[in-house]
């Protein structure tokens, strides 16, 4: 079995997701399999729709956070909760299971996406077709309240 890494971003403040958004896509580069699972309190940074476009090469994961505790729920509500979390065991276990090859067939097939393999893209079609990401990135940190997206965008040029 292959040895992995776990990040865990946690504390009061700003920078967590970016951060880990970061170092997803610089993993995703090297070819290593990523996952992301969050953990939310409230609204999160809204680059769900953007991490979503880079599956199967970086997988996303959100749990919303409520601030009541579940004892406080009704058993209605704790049964929603305890569903939730079982299926979200169940399709952890099932991408973990899957072949990178299942899933690229499945994202193919169904979500109508084109992927093309590394080694038939040169460099040059590579840079074109993410051009412009880094700075649609960095507005989209700035309209999430973040005024140091791009040094975190910095940082992978070096």
């Amino acid at each position: 079995m292959a040895e992995g890494c776990i990040y865990i971003y946690t504390g009061d403040g700003r920078g967590k997701s970016p951060a880990a958004i970061g170092r997803a896509v610089q993993a995703a580069v090297e070819g290593k399999r990523v996952v992301i699972i969050q953990f939310l309190k409230g609204k999160g940074l809204g680059d769900s729709d953007f991490l979503r476009r880079m599956e199967p090469e970086i997988k996303l994961f959100r749990f919303e956070k409520s601030d009541a505790c579940f004892a406080d729920l009704t058993p209605e509500q704790q049964a929603v909760v305890d569903e939730c979390g079982q299926k979200a065991v169940q399709y952890e276990r099932y991408i973990n299971r899957s072949g990178d090859e299942e899933i690229m067939e499945r994202w193919q097939s169904k979500n109508g996406v084109t992927i093309t393999n590394k080694e038939d893209m040169d460099i040059d079609s590579f840079k074109k077709a993410v051009e412009g990401v880094d700075e649609w990135f960095v507005e989209q940190l700035k309209d999430a309240g973040y005024d140091d997206g791009q040094e975190l965008v910095d940082l992978f040029e070096k």
